[in-house]
């Protein structure tokens, strides 16, 4: 049967003198969308976006979508109907959002470099 026997023991550290530590040293860059503030809509506007961008997804134009909206009864922040360039703007705010929304988060390392410190007893 063997025994193993490790024993606790340094050869740069039990030297009688105060040896300097290493230490790793790097810049991490993050980008990401997580940091973004970005306002709530209430339910009303949200539905309207969620209705926009199905439509557009479908392939209708801005008319097409403006006169769709106002037959199924939805109203412009407003309280008023729709109309072409109006959706224009909302599609242009969607667009945005989700342009931000989908960036892929981006983490970068560099300049890696060792560095010694002498470490305080106290």
């Amino acid at each position: 049967m063997l025994k193993t026997c490790i024993l606790d023991y340094s050869t740069v550290t039990d030297l009688g003198f105060p040896t300097p530590t290493p230490f790793l040293t790097f810049n991490l860059r993050v980008l990401t969308h997580q940091f973004v503030y970005r306002r709530k809509l209430d339910n009303s506007h949200q539905k309207t976006h969620d209705k926009t961008l199905k439509l557009k997804n479908d392939g209708l134009g801005y008319r097409r979508i403006s006169k769709e909206l106002n037959r199924l009864g939805y109203k412009s922040s407003m309280g008023k109907e729709f109309y072409p360039s109006l959706i224009s703007v909302i599609w242009k705010k969607i667009e945005k959002k989700q342009g931000i929304l989908n960036q892929p988060e981006v983490m970068e390392y560099s300049d890696f470099d060792i560095v010694l410190v002498q470490l305080q007893n106290y």
